[in-house]
Parts: structure tokens; sequence; C-alpha cells
């Protein structure tokens, strides 16, 4: 049976965590060749990986995922993560349900899972953690600019393409 896990938790350990301007995220620590079993999120969500590697399986699909990748899940997506012999490290920024509906009223903001790989989007991400990391008196609104503007960068990379765009290696 697959794990539900609410917002805020991860089945691994968080190394850090806060909230800024509606959205929550969370920074995990993954050991060599861990392995989390399926399970699902409640809020939709993007993945950045800070280090390390993993595959996550998906069904039947396996993608390869890489320092700098951006991941985009949507809420409930049921999946599975094998961490590699370096382990890894991730942040998670949960788009909760009030702004994963605010985005959606202006575009079919990703309905379905996506992986993108360099490009403007992983200088966001790059900038994002960098925010993150902050706890100045503007880094939240610096957060929530920079996770708004991921929302939509993403968006336009996965309009017209597959759930798992081509730029996502496929095992």
């Amino acid at each position: 049976m697959a794990l539900k896990l609410i917002s805020g938790h991860f089945p691994t350990r968080i190394i850090r965590s806060r909230e800024a301007a509606g959205f929550i995220l969370t920074e995990t620590g993954y050991t060599a060749n861990q392995k989390l079993p399926k399970h699902s999120h409640e809020h939709a969500n993007f993945i950045i990986v800070m280090r390390g590697s993993f595959t996550e399986e998906l069904g039947r699909k396996t993608r390869w995922c890489e320092p700098t990748s951006v991941i985009f899940r949507p809420p409930e997506e049921l999946h599975a993560d094998n961490f590699h012999n370096a382990g890894g490290r991730c942040l998670t920024i949960e788009v909760t349900k009030q702004w994963y509906s605010k985005a959606r009223e202006h575009s079919t903001l990703l309905k379905d899972s996506a992986y993108f790989e360099q490009g403007l989007l992983a200088s966001i991400a790059t900038r994002l953690y960098g925010e993150f990391r902050r706890t100045d008196a503007v880094s939240a609104l610096a957060i929530a600019g920079l996770t708004i503007e991921m929302i939509a960068e993403a968006t336009r990379l996965s309009a017209g393409k597959s759930p798992l765009p081509s730029t996502c290696r496929i095992e």
C-alpha cells in the first residue's frame, strides 16, 4: 500500500524547512542507495535536485534525475524514488491548493508530471534555493516571486508536450 504524505512530511531526513508566502519549502537529505516506497504528496510540488542523483518510478516509466534538474508533480501523483551511490539532497517547494488553483485560472498548469533540465527554469531554481537559505526580511517576498516565475516558466515549457517532456531520459 502506498504512503500518502501530508504537507511538510517526508520519508527521509529533513534538513530545514520554512513557509514563505503560502509556499512550503523543505530541504531533504538522502543516504546512499536509499529507496523510498511508492508514495504521493498532498500538494503539487516542484523538486529541485541539489546534489546526487536518483531514479523515479512513475507507473511503468522511469526517469533519471540529476543535479539542477527540476521535477513538477501534480497533487497525489504516485511515485517511488531510488537514490544512487552518492545519496542526494533536494529542495521541495509545495504549491498549496490555493496557489495551484490560482495558477490554473490562468493556464492549464501542469496537470501531469514534468521534468526539466538546464535553461531558465534551472536558473530560477538555483536563485530560489539561495533565497530559501537566506533569512533576511525580504527573502519570503523573493521566494514568492521566484516560485511564481517557476510556475509560469514550467507551464510555458510543458505546453504542447507529453506528460514526460522530451528532455526526460527514459530508461
